[in-house]
């Protein structure tokens, strides 16, 4: 008998248990949800295509619901929780860097470049400002920069560093001479996720404080934490200009900054919602395999500070899951087998 199979099995089995029509139809319609979105996404998850992990979604799913010491409701809750991954697959990121470079970014080359729409010719010079004086680079290596550069047309760019590589090893003598042989007015970083913004704030800052041009930081997806850290940097870096009025200007501009509901801890979580037991059953599983999840720097909601306003969140990414996301789903240690295996930076 097929994983898919076993599922479906299992899904009959908690119907029989329920006398409300609609939560067992309900359930079918989950079935039917995930099933397609097995189709259409998660089979691309790129951390399983070649590795020790299924690769087919389903025989990953029947796994990790069938995980050690699970009761039939928890089995259920977890079922039921999958349905609510914020999943972005590739084309969902291609529409993101499309939606980046037309909207946020091509504003902030009119406003800086002083364009406006009543301009005779003011596509054509946009087009100057955006493809040849403006320099689009990656925060880390896990944001497809090439990938950006081709959906949008950009050409003629031979270096596109990832800056934390940059702020790292680089020498910022040459970096600069490099910029002035480019005639670049601007610099746009780029990444796919940020959660608390920790990681990413250092560099940011070092390239608006260092290089002399105008930075916009343009995430993909950002949760609110990190987007309110950005925020705070652009409003630091504003109040400090009138003492330094050499200090280039900041902007921070996001394309999609997640919601509440895309995360299982959040202020306004009901008691006894499904996210809700499952934050709980997540940080009982983080205490049954506490040996095992003590290598591993995340905490039983993931990778957050200790007073974060959110945590646990959701998002699964077509190229791998970030550690803000619930361990339970991407950490396999010991007998605990993941849904969505994440490729870590560091060794566990």
């Amino acid at each position: 008998m097929s994983a898919r199979d076993l599922i479906l099995e299992m899904v009959t089995a908690w119907q029989d248990e329920l006398s409300d029509q609609e939560a067992s139809a309900r359930l079918s319609c989950i079935l039917a949800d995930l099933r397609f979105l097995e189709r259409t996404k998660f089979n691309t998850y790129v951390p399983t295509l070649y590795s020790r992990h299924p690769s087919v979604f389903a025989e990953r799913f029947h796994s990790w619901l069938n995980n050690p010491n699970l009761t039939s409701a928890e089995k259920r809750d977890l079922f039921e929780f999958t349905h609510c991954i914020a999943f972005f697959s590739f084309d969902d990121f291609v529409a993101m860097f499309q939606n980046a470079f037309s909207g946020p970014i091509s504003r902030w080359c009119m406003s800086h470049a002083g364009i406006c729409l009543t301009q005779t010719g003011w596509q054509d010079l946009l087009n100057e400002e955006r493809f040849n004086h403006t320099w689009f680079c990656p925060i880390t290596d896990s944001l497809l920069i090439s990938v950006f550069h081709h959906v949008n047309g950009i050409e003629g760019k031979e270096r596109k560093p990832a800056f934390r590589d940059l702020k790292h090893f680089g020498d910022v003598e040459k970096i600069r001479k490099y910029i002035d042989q480019q005639k670049y007015k601007r610099i746009v970083l780029l990444e796919d996720f940020v959660g608390t913004g920790m990681q990413s704030e250092a560099t940011v800052e070092w390239a608006v404080r260092t290089l002399d041009l105008p930075v916009m930081f343009c995430p993909m997806i950002i949760a609110t934490e990190g987007a309110d850290r950005y925020r705070s940097l652009k409003a630091k870096l504003d109040a400090a200009r009138p003492g330094l009025p050499d200090l280039p200007e900041f902007n921070f501009k996001p394309v999609f900054e997640l919601s509440s509901d895309c995360f299982v801890y959040s202020c306004d979580t009901p008691q006894d919602s499904l996210f809700d037991r499952v934050r709980k059953m997540a940080e009982e599983i983080h205490t049954r395999l506490c040996k095992s999840q003590e290598e591993c720097k995340e905490g039983a909601l993931g990778y957050w500070n200790d007073d974060s306003p959110q945590k646990g969140a959701t998002v699964i990414m077509f190229s791998n899951t970030p550690d803000n996301s619930l361990p339970l789903f991407h950490h396999g240690a010991g007998a605990w087998k993941p849904l969505f295996p994440r490729v870590a930076r560091q060794p566990l």
